[in-house]
């Protein structure tokens, strides 16, 4: 199986791919919070990357980044470890983590619980 067609069994993930299936990451930084989330935004080459089961790896574009933060992740983000899914708009959260990639630069790794 190619990487790039791969389909997300379980959560928490212990790698991240992109879309052409070169592997960008084994190493999760740490969990984040919505302040966390607003400096990282701050970098020039922070990328966003939903992991939802079921699916394969979604990035968003970089130009994208800052519209899904207002519209999206905003009113998804998990706000403590024990999070309740009826608590959030359409039933459905985000728990962020920091990666890094080979170049140093930030990916946040949201994932999806429903």
């Amino acid at each position: 199986m190619k990487i790039n067609s791969r389909i997300i069994f379980n959560l928490p993930l212990t790698e991240i791919w992109n879309e052409g299936g070169v592997l960008k990451s084994t190493n999760r930084i740490r969990y984040l919070n919505e302040r966390e989330i607003r400096e990282i935004l701050k970098e020039d080459s922070v990328s966003f990357v939903i992991a939802d089961v079921g699916k394969p790896l979604e990035w968003i574009k970089i130009d994208d980044r800052f519209s899904f933060w207002k519209k999206d992740l905003q009113l998804h983000l998990a706000k403590t470890d024990n999070f309740y899914l009826e608590d959030y708009p359409e039933k459905y959260v985000y728990v962020a983590s920091e990666w890094r990639d080979e170049f140093n630069f930030s990916i946040i790794l949201l994932e999806k619980h429903h």
